[in-house]
Parts: C-alpha cells; structure tokens; sequence
C-alpha cells in the first residue's frame, strides 16, 4: 500500500464505488451521512443501500464523523449530491488543510448560483490551493465500475 490516506465524503453508489478502485491500493475512510449506513458498511463489508451484493475491500474503514473521516486525509474526494454539496463541505472546512487536493466526483450544479462544484469549493474555502480542486466525471455506472468492468472519465 502507498503511503497515504484518501478520504471519500459520500457513501452513495458513486462514492463507495470509487473508494473500493482507491482502497485497492491506499487506506480509505468512507463517510455516511447516516450512521446507521455507516455501521452496516462496517460490520457488512457492503452498501446495503446503494451497491447491496457487492463485496467492499478490506481497506475501506466507514464513518459517520466527519471530522474521524478528514482526518489525516491526503486526498479529499467529494461525492455527495449537488444540493447538499456546499453544507456538507462547509461542514468539513475546519477539517481540510488549504493544500489538501480536492476531488469532486459530483454532478451538476448548484440550484441557487448556478456553480459548479469547482466554484463551490472555491466559494467555502477561499484559502485553498486553487490548484487543487479537480473534478473526476464521465458516463459511468456505480454498479460496473464496481464489476471490473472497462470504464472512461475524465
């Protein structure tokens, strides 16, 4: 395993299937905003909820705290939804190092501005490294992502 830890804020389908491809080579904290999901992840090694069926790897530790997930973390993935995007990162701010790169697996925009979640990061954290802050996008699906199957993004 390298030497460093990646955080995944969103224990969603995309969310979870990214942290098994990152959690194959590097330890990595799943979040859920429920804890009840989170437990489940734990005790299952599996989302119940969004990917039932699918084994999780070993090397992904779930979490309801937000604060438990970020911390130590090298690399910050974001995969919650649009609409919650902005409080969950909000949340999380006091957590994040300004050089800690950012990785937005999310979708859309946000309804009330119109920005991107680029933008949106930028607008919480206006200390960041701008350079920092990236997006992870393409038309993949959760579930064959999850099945070794070929996949693009960019």
């Amino acid at each position: 395993m390298v030497d460093m830890r990646v955080a995944v804020i969103g224990a969603g389908s995309w969310g979870t299937a990214v942290a098994t491809l990152v959690a194959d080579k590097v330890p990595t904290t799943l979040w859920a905003r429920r804890p009840e999901l989170a437990s489940a992840i734990a005790e299952t090694r599996e989302n119940p909820d969004y990917l039932p069926g699918l084994r999780l790897p070993d090397g992904i530790t779930a979490t309801a705290d937000l604060a438990e997930a970020l911390a130590g973390a090298d690399v910050i993935v974001m995969g919650v939804p649009s609409h919650g995007f902005r409080s969950v990162l909000s949340e999380a701010a006091d957590h994040i190092a300004a050089e800690t790169p950012i990785v937005s697996l999310t979708k859309g925009i946000e309804i009330d501005t119109l920005m991107r979640m680029t933008e949106v990061t930028a607008d919480v954290l206006p200390d960041h490294d701008p350079g920092g802050i990236g997006v992870l996008t393409g038309p993949n699906l959760a579930r064959e992502i999850m099945a070794g199957q070929p996949a693009a993004s960019v």
